[in-house]
């Protein structure tokens, strides 16, 4: 079952709602736009469909998405380093490096568990 999805610039073709979340992705589509399937005449908004909803369009900028997050992490375990090497700091050192391991892991988590569509 394919898709047709209307903007301002025309009318686009898709096979799945997979490649409309990756369009969104990389802002080809705008949630904005409008959506039907082949087999229908009824448009709808993308935003309004509850399977792309996770779908946001890609950000500009240095610091995008994920990186926001694994930056600072990894800012934080370089000051653990030291702390864990010094005598008087080292268990202070090992308590931030365990906080940073468990904000890393679910982190990953996260990532990982996100929903896709298909």
């Amino acid at each position: 079952m394919g898709y047709r999805v209307r903007s301002e610039g025309g009318e686009v073709h898709f096979q799945s709602l997979y490649e409309i979340q990756g369009a969104l992705r990389n802002g080809l589509v705008a949630p904005e736009d409008e959506l039907t399937e082949d087999s229908r005449e009824a448009w709808r908004k993308i935003s309004t469909l509850p399977a792309l909803k996770d779908a946001r369009p890609a950000q500009s900028g240095f610091l995008r998405g994920d990186a926001r997050f694994v930056l600072p992490l990894c800012a934080l375990l370089l000051v653990c380093l030291p702390l864990i090497f010094s005598e008087r700091w080292r268990i202070a050192g090992l308590g931030l490096a365990l906080f940073v391991a468990l904000l890393f892991g679910q982190f990953t988590f996260k990532v990982f568990s996100r929903r896709r569509v298909r």
